[in-house]
């Protein structure tokens, strides 16, 4: 043999001996159950880790259901983008204008109706009564007066427009004039 092929010997690769090979199969199947074992672990901390993070998601929710300590509970205005510390000042104010209005509509019940004769007889004990809105007048008494008949009530003095004891109600504070015609 000469020198180049001696070379090109030493180049192409050598026979393992069975030895070797069976060592390298060993390994092989060594790491591949590694492998196994590695995803089998990965598996099951996976599952782990979802079971956690479900158990995680309970209890926040459960805490978020919880009111924290040092936060207000605010009911109805929870939805509300107000701070309590204004609602602490309207909701006062507004209770006081309620009962402001109460105690004005409960002591001025009604509208005044007065009654001017017109020169006749005064119409029962008080020419001024009191009647709730939309009330119908009724039971007044007609007045009297020396030489004229009484014609009825009228919303104005010149006696131009009738009042209607039967239909009309009482919708403001008003005076009623009696309308007279002189006797012949």
């Amino acid at each position: 043999m000469n020198e180049e092929e001696k070379e090109v010997k030493e180049m192409e690769p050598k026979e393992m001996e069975p030895k070797e090979t069976e060592s390298k199969e060993t390994e092989s199947k060594e790491i591949e159950s590694t492998e196994i074992e590695q995803a089998k672990t990965e598996s099951i901390e996976t599952e782990k880790g979802s079971q956690e993070a479900a158990e995680a998601n309970e209890t926040n929710e459960e805490k978020e259901n919880q009111p924290k300590q040092g936060r207000q509970i605010r009911g109805l205005y929870d939805k509300v983008k107000i701070s309590v510390k204004q609602l602490n000042i309207i909701i006062p104010v507004l209770l006081i204008a309620i009962v402001i209005c109460v105690a004005i509509g409960l002591s001025n019940r009604g509208y005044l109706v007065q009654f001017n004769s017109q020169g006749g007889t005064t119409v029962g004990e008080s020419a001024t009564r009191k009647y709730l809105y939309g009330e119908k007048i009724d039971s007044v008494e007609d007045p009297t007066r020396e030489g004229y008949s009484f014609t009825g009530w009228y919303q104005d003095a010149a006696c131009t427009f009738p009042w209607d004891m039967e239909k009309d109600g009482v919708i403001e504070p008003m005076t009623l004039y009696a309308g007279w015609e002189e006797k012949k």
